[in-house]
């Protein structure tokens, strides 16, 4: 672990007192390039990779879609909602910055295998569950291996994503023949998770922020992170996410909102069971009693934290525009269309102003 304080090679100051680990691989691109550590961590690698992301966010929603003008709009949605979030100190300071952690640093591993690898590993699962191509599930067992080796609660959040959309694939065609087709995505799983387990097993040190002490103090209802909930039946104590913590920007609301209205078409397309499952799943593990406990004992508060990144914000307001672009330019005589959109403008007002709200 290195303090670097003064001054990168690009004239620009090291925040006094920042602490930053140089990792293995960081350490390799110091010695073949010349560069200090400091100038590579703190501005180097967010100039090399982040351009990526829009690509990748760009890629999945076509897979889940096969539709460019949705993937387009997922991609500006990313990019609009990242920057309104991107303010560390305003925007939810720790480990839940939408902008922050899913647009523009990436600088650790663990936040570039959230923002870069992620995507790609879920898109890899949902050309599997479009087409049932067996390529794709040794791609995905690689891609996936890759992404635990990056960092293990990643490996985690795939997991979940794509076992629920795979349940609701399932759950909308209750064939035989289909559960065969998904039954290998258990092997898959398996092999991604045994890296994880054997580091998940081996941790030491301090894995929750919630102290038995606070949970015992009734006194005690928040603790900013998590909501306390005391002498519940049969659980007892325990504690959910805070939702203020959660729900802490009108954009993010939004996208919950939208989420879950996808489930209304669940049963006809992979787009609408990706985004309602990852949604639903991810309200599930925050608010919960009982499970959310049990999330942050085996993958720790930081884990649950990051959990917030299963909410597929960019891809659910993207699909939403291109619907709403589509039914405004449907069929109909001109009256028809123009009453579409006048509609589709208020809507957009409307939700602007409440966004801004």
């Amino acid at each position: 672990v290195v303090t670097w304080t003064g001054q990168a090679d690009n004239g620009l100051a090291v925040p006094n007192g920042e602490v930053a680990m140089l990792r293995y691989d960081e350490a390799v691109w110091v010695w073949t390039s010349g560069v200090s550590g400091a100038q590579l961590v703190w501005y180097d690698l967010g100039t090399l990779f982040i351009w990526t992301i829009p690509l990748l966010t760009f890629g999945l929603a076509y897979t889940l879609t096969r539709r460019e003008g949705a993937a387009a709009w997922s991609t500006a949605a990313l990019t609009l909602v990242g920057l309104l979030t991107l303010d560390n100190l305003v925007y939810n300071p720790g480990y839940t910055a939408f902008g922050r952690l899913a647009l523009f640093q990436v600088n650790t591993l663990r936040q570039a295998s959230l923002a870069m690898m992620l995507p790609l590993v879920l898109m890899i699962a949902m050309s599997y569950l479009r087409e049932f191509q067996r390529r794709d599930l040794l791609l995905m067992a690689l891609a996936g291996v890759a992404l635990a080796a990056m960092h293990p609660f990643q490996a985690a959040l795939f997991v979940i994503a794509v076992g629920v959309t795979a349940g609701l694939v399932w759950l909308a065609q209750p064939r035989r023949e289909r559960l065969k087709k998904l039954l290998p995505l258990a092997l898959v799983f398996a092999v991604v998770a045994v890296l994880p387990l054997i580091q998940r097993l081996n941790r030491s040190g301090a894995d929750t922020v919630i102290r038995s002490a606070v949970l015992e103090d009734e006194s005690v209802t928040t603790t900013g992170l998590f909501l306390l909930l005391h002498n519940l039946p049969v659980i007892g104590s325990t504690f959910i996410r805070n939702p203020a913590n959660v729900f802490y920007d009108g954009w993010i609301t939004g996208a919950v909102i939208l989420g879950l209205i996808f489930g209304r078409w669940w049963r006809r397309s992979l787009a609408a069971q990706f985004v309602f499952g990852t949604t639903l799943i991810a309200l599930l593990i925050f608010f919960t009693p009982g499970l959310t406990a049990l999330v942050n004992k085996y993958g720790t508060s930081v884990g649950l934290l990051t959990t917030s990144f299963l909410l597929p914000i960019p891809l659910a307001y993207g699909i939403t525009i291109d619907r709403l672009l589509r039914w405004v330019s449907g069929g109909g005589d001109g009256s028809q269309a123009q009453g579409r959109r006048t509609w589709l403008v208020n809507g957009l007002v409307a939700v602007g102003i409440v966004l801004g709200v």
